[in-house]
């Protein structure tokens, strides 16, 4: 309901699927679940977060659900899995999503949400490839 009223201010509000081992889960555990609402709401200013960490750990497939998703994802959250790290301390090969989502034209926001392994200055070194 939030949403339609944000809608005549043109503020764009995002759902976000929760990782379903998470002790803080919601309602949403699947992505399609939060893309159905989407649809439901059927409001152009209702968008999808997609959470990099949570989508690893709960359904994988990152590069293609992205690709699938595209036009609904307005926010990429991201974190290394496993750990919720910076990237580069896990699993997911992130200089192929970040070379794969470039390609793509994504536009939107990326957000990170991670614990840095080591210090926050350290946790920050990951960038610099790509500034």
């Amino acid at each position: 309901m939030s949403s339609l009223l944000h809608h005549e201010t043109g503020i764009a509000r995002d759902v976000r699927r929760r990782r379903s081992l998470c002790p803080a889960a919601r309602a949403l555990t699947q992505q399609q679940q939060a893309l159905e609402i989407i649809d439901a709401v059927g409001s152009d200013n209702l968008f999808l977060q997609y959470d990099i960490y949570h989508m690893q750990v709960m359904e994988g497939n990152l590069a293609p659900t992205i690709q699938r998703n595209l036009d609904r994802i307005r926010h990429l959250q991201l974190a290394d899995n496993p750990g919720r790290n910076e990237p580069g301390t896990g699993e997911i090969n992130y200089p192929f999503l970040f070379g794969f989502i470039d390609k793509l034209g994504y536009s939107g926001w990326i957000g990170c949400e991670y614990k840095p392994a080591r210090s926050t200055a350290e946790g920050l070194d990951w960038i610099r490839p790509y500034l």
